[in-house]
């Protein structure tokens, strides 16, 4: 393989083949890995780019995906572990993949079948160049602070996660924390809440990143009530202002070739979207998923089941 480190035009590694007939399943796992520590995020380009190819190379890494549910997205394999991405033509502001999850995945891996002609780039940015760059007052008051989703769940769902049926507050507190969420009973509705830091540490670096939810909900939904500092404080839009504008100056837009495939750490990128304008001219496939060359605790395994639970739906826990 030919490597070519990132630099000021391009925030991830390149990776392309030394010879023709160089397949991705030649190179080691433990080169790839090497890259993806290090620098967080890697372009293969030049390789069998195919739907099969895609799906092992993430075979290779992943022990436990996540398919979303999202009728924007089609599955590209019977198993949903490979979907499109979402098919609509809006530009997406910057977000890590299910920033707002406690299953927020470790991976995201794309994968470009069709390249759109002009617009349609992928934006990237690295979280920890964000922290780098904000104000000190601002990456003070993120540092003390957690970032809080809040959320709705049907009495069958809170079954699933607790084994409860039709709990009351006491019985929900009771229960304390599990899988890293709080419920309460909010009148006749349930409540999940889900609290991360607002600024966190990446699987594989020690340096502060920016990654959730935060600058898609406020600037794309028009929400200043998800996420909340705990408490359910409104986060200043001051904040959000310098870290949109941070991201937007840091961003890098890829443009797709037939047959790329980029793979992220999400846990310390974020990834975007510019304005698609011929939705039938592009055609790009995701796969989201927690890596298996991370080993967690026993408790992070209690707290986390989807690490290892082959596909974990969305749509069954939500």
């Amino acid at each position: 393989m030919i490597v070519t480190l990132p630099n000021h035009k391009h925030p991830y590694a390149i990776v392309k083949p030394e010879r023709r007939a160089e397949k991705l399943g030649d190179i080691r796992n433990a080169d790839i890995i090497d890259l993806y520590k290090e620098h967080g995020a890697i372009l293969f380009r030049g390789f069998d780019g195919s739907v099969d190819a895609f799906a092992a190379l993430g075979d290779r890494f992943i022990s436990g995906s996540v398919a979303k549910h999202d009728l924007s997205r089609q599955s590209a394999t019977p198993d949903h572990r490979v979907q499109t991405v979402n098919e609509g033509g809006q530009e997406f502001y910057m977000h890590p993949e299910i920033g707002r999850e406690p299953w927020k995945p470790d991976m995201a891996l794309f994968n470009c079948q069709i390249a759109p002609w002009r617009q349609g780039q992928t934006t990237i940015v690295d979280g920890v160049t964000i922290v780098e760059q904000l104000l000190d007052k601002t990456r003070e008051l993120l540092m003390s602070h957690n970032m809080q989703f809040t959320s709705f769940i049907a009495p069958e769902k809170l079954e699933k996660w607790l084994g409860l049926k039709n709990p009351d507050n006491d019985q929900l507190i009771a229960a304390g924390i599990k899988y890293s969420c709080i419920f309460r009973k909010d009148g006749e509705h349930y409540l999940r809440i889900y609290q991360t830091p607002s600024l966190h540490k990446p699987r594989f670096s020690e340096k502060l990143a920016f990654g959730n939810y935060l600058l898609f909900s406020r600037f794309h939904n028009q929400r200043t009530d998800y996420p909340t500092f705990e408490g359910g404080e409104i986060i200043p839009q001051f904040v959000c202002d310098e870290l949109q504008r941070i991201s937007q100056e840091q961003a890098c837009a890829h443009s797709w070739r037939k047959g790329d495939t980029m793979m992220l750490d999400n846990t310390r990128f974020m990834h975007g979207r510019r304005a698609v304008t011929n939705q039938k001219r592009r055609l790009i496939l995701a796969r989201f998923g927690f890596v298996n060359f991370y080993d967690p605790t026993p408790e992070e395994l209690a707290e986390q089941p989807w690490r290892e639970s082959g596909v974990w739906l969305e749509v069954d826990w939500q």
